[in-house]
């Protein structure tokens, strides 16, 4: 993404206490939660504890979704999303050299269901 001074990066980290999701196979066919960035998208189902995932690179696109089929319910999850912005601007001192300076911004965000 690109802002008024430069590009927006995001350094994300989702973590899970708990999930109690129902879905099956690979793909969490039924009820899942969906992890989609630059990378692709990546699912989560079943009943785990102390899930992490952070993507392999800096990302543009952190979004998290969950779907449900209506066909029966595990007990939820619980997960707390960290990111941290970096802004990276360029500017030219010479055809050859460049400087760059970078901004960093932290926030978290909970996700909850019950």
């Amino acid at each position: 993404m690109k802002t008024a001074t430069g590009i927006l990066i995001w350094m994300v980290v989702l973590h899970c206490d708990k999930i109690d999701i129902k879905g099956k196979g690979k793909n969490c066919t039924g009820d899942r939660l969906t992890v989609s960035t630059d990378e692709g998208d990546t699912f989560f189902c079943k009943k785990k504890k102390n899930v992490n995932f952070t993507p392999v690179e800096m990302v543009t696109r952190f979004d998290v979704k969950f779907t449900t089929n209506s066909k029966g319910q595990g007990k939820g999850f619980m997960c707390i999303v960290s990111c941290e912005a970096l802004v990276t601007t360029t500017k030219e001192q010479k055809a050859e050299n460049t400087t760059k300076s970078t901004t960093t911004t932290r926030t978290t965000a909970t996700i909850t269901t019950t």
